[in-house]
């Protein structure tokens, strides 16, 4: 019975490969749907929509709640809170402290996510650029390569502005083996956003409302706006007083002749776009405006809170900015045990007009900026 077996299954196989060979095709060209090639993708991937994500993702990751901003504005004495709120209280607290980087630490998510995220769109920007250039004859190829571009140049420069270290990819894959100091990763997201400046200057290209809502799109502005970064970046990168010195200024003052001439805002629809950053800055119980910078508009006003103090009064000054932008208090709701040096008699109520109505334009780069 064994033998039979072998012998019917020895003709079952001859005979099956005997009937099928004349319908075997050896062409190696064949589309297979299911592991498609690049120029297949690029033609079924929806490339426009993700590019249209570019500008909203760097946005609210720059102006998230779970971020370093918030923590860097105290830090800098721009803003003054003791609260905890991701690294803000530990990192204003004076002495000043060291960050902590271990991945226990309770506020790691302050740069966690704000590494993921911009090395996530640098992924995708890079993925942007290699099927818009596969997809040259589609009508929309330029728009979607300006996306890959601003987006490879605003999260390197981002991440530049943060981190000592950077890696750096294109379309092409890693660009090195080592991640670079931060003066080479912006070096590199200057190149990509002029780049994309002179993309949409030449093939003046102009940015959807649906993809940047609020009137600055037009390739006139779009263009100014991307200037105006180019200055901010720049200008943000420095370390100290050596590389204030040794900066290209000629090239600031190019990007901003070429920036904005007017503020340029984006509208909040308080769903897709919107601001916790300056909502948590802002609101009232939560940050104030620290006292050195109330000092700088009014020299009579000590620039810090000392233990001695129990109230300081309203300022006097004829400095109209105190009146329109800042909101005088006249008790404080931080703890003292943390330090009286968190103190302030000031909150910004410039943005009054937006914590309280939520739908409405929100300058990103103003005029004064630029």
């Amino acid at each position: 019975m064994k033998n039979f077996l072998k012998v019917f299954w020895i003709l079952f196989v001859s005979l099956l490969f005997t009937t099928s060979c004349g319908d075997f095709s050896f062409n190696l060209n064949v589309e297979n749907p299911e592991h498609p090639s690049d120029e297949i993708l690029a033609k079924t991937t929806p490339l426009f929509n993700n590019a249209g994500t570019i500008l909203n993702r760097w946005y609210l990751t720059v102006h998230g709640y779970v971020g370093p901003g918030m923590m860097l504005k105290t830090m800098a004495d721009v803003a003054t809170c003791s609260w905890g709120m991701f690294g803000v209280n530990n990192m204003s607290s004076e002495p000043r402290k060291a960050w902590n980087n271990n991945s226990n630490y309770p506020y790691s998510r302050a740069t966690e996510n704000y590494f993921d995220r911009l090395y996530k769109l640098l992924a995708d920007a890079n993925e942007l650029i290699k099927f818009a250039e596969i997809s040259s004859e589609n009508e929309d190829a330029d728009l979607v390569l300006l996306m890959g571009k601003v987006g490879q140049a605003f999260s390197v420069g981002y991440l530049s502005l943060v981190f000592d270290r950077v890696w750096i990819s294109d379309e092409n894959g890693m660009v090195g083996e080592n991640p670079v100091d931060y003066k080479q990763g912006m070096t590199w997201a200057l190149q990509k956003l002029d780049e994309a400046i002179e993309l949409a200057t030449t093939k003046q290209i102009s940015v959807p409302e649906t993809w940047l809502p609020g009137g600055g799109g037009s390739n006139e502005r779009f263009v100014a706006f991307l200037n105006s970064m180019g200055a901010r970046m720049m200008v943000g990168n420095l370390r100290n007083k050596a590389q204030k010195e040794n900066i290209d200024w000629n090239r600031v003052l190019n990007y901003t002749n070429n920036g904005l001439a007017t503020d340029f805002e984006i509208y909040m629809d308080d769903e897709t776009w919107y601001d916790l950053l300056n909502t948590y800055m802002v609101y009232p119980g939560w940050a104030r405006v620290d006292m050195r910078i109330v000092h700088m508009m009014d020299p009579n006003t000590p620039d810090y809170w000392t233990d001695d103090i129990e109230m300081l009064p309203e300022s006097m000054s004829d400095d109209a900015r105190l009146a329109t932008d800042y909101q005088y208090l006249s008790n404080n709701n931080f703890r003292p045990t943390r330090g009286k040096y968190h103190f302030s008699s000031y909150r910004y109520s410039r943005l009054d007009y937006y914590i309280s109505e939520w739908t409405t334009n929100l300058v990103e780069f103003s005029l004064s900026e630029n």
